[in-house]
């Protein structure tokens, strides 16, 4: 599913929040929703600050992009994908989460952060 987001790799979601939630907008909608450029200064402004750890980085950007999505739609696509009745502030949680993923996931691929394991050495 990660294939219909531009530059996502599914290192960190399968997407099918995300893609499902994207799909029932309308384009201005959708386009509010989308990575911006500042998104992607926001991540290095993140680590800059010395924030390293990805639950953290994913939390603040999650908090930084929750306005940016319709509660409504964000319900909708967790009941579709998940088949769970939450309300719209959860709903919007875990749109978030995946939209904050796939930014991460951009931000890597254009040679902005670097995602490693930890299992892998620093």
């Amino acid at each position: 599913m990660s294939s219909d987001l531009m530059l996502a790799s599914g290192k960190l979601s399968s997407y099918k929040i995300l893609t499902t939630y994207l799909s029932i907008l309308d384009k201005k909608e959708r386009d509010k929703a989308l990575p911006k450029t500042r998104d992607l200064e926001y991540v290095r402004m993140l680590i800059d600050e010395g924030i390293k750890r990805l639950d953290e980085i994913i939390k603040e950007l999650s908090e930084n992009l929750r306005d940016r999505i319709n509660g409504y739609y964000a319900k909708k696509a967790v009941k579709d994908v998940l088949g769970l009745d939450v309300d719209e502030v959860e709903a919007k949680d875990y749109v978030a989460k995946e939209l904050a993923s796939w930014i991460l996931e951009i931000s890597e691929n254009l040679n902005i952060i670097k995602l490693k394991g930890s299992w892998e050495r620093r």
